[in-house]
């Protein structure tokens, strides 16, 4: 059998955690929630969501809105921002990302 080498590819912050407001609620994508623990998913703070299966109406509006970027399934390189302090951002959204390791 094969074994598998682990590759490292980067990834945007928004697929580990991310939220935005929608109305006077809270809608986030990380791994609490109600239906699958471990796993990441959206979750929102309304009484619709907590209490019914599926996305409520807020997670359906806004989650077009989050990047979810990843270099392993997606392609492409970082950007490197040169302000301040040089640092790699996501070539997508130009937000925050970190390295993941993937066997391969």
């Amino acid at each position: 059998m094969p074994e598998f080498i682990t590759e490292y590819f980067w990834s945007c912050e928004s697929n580990r955690t991310w939220q935005i407001e929608c109305g006077s609620y809270i809608v986030r994508y990380d791994s609490l929630h109600k239906f699958k623990e471990y796993q990441y998913d959206y979750s929102c703070t309304c009484p619709a969501y907590k209490y019914q299966k599926g996305y409520c109406k807020h997670i359906l509006a806004v989650k077009e809105k989050r990047c979810g970027w990843d270099q392993f399934t997606s392609g492409g390189d970082p950007c490197l921002v040169v302000f301040g302090d040089n640092k790699w951002c996501c070539p997508k959204c130009c937000g925050p990302i970190f390295s993941i390791g993937h066997g391969v």
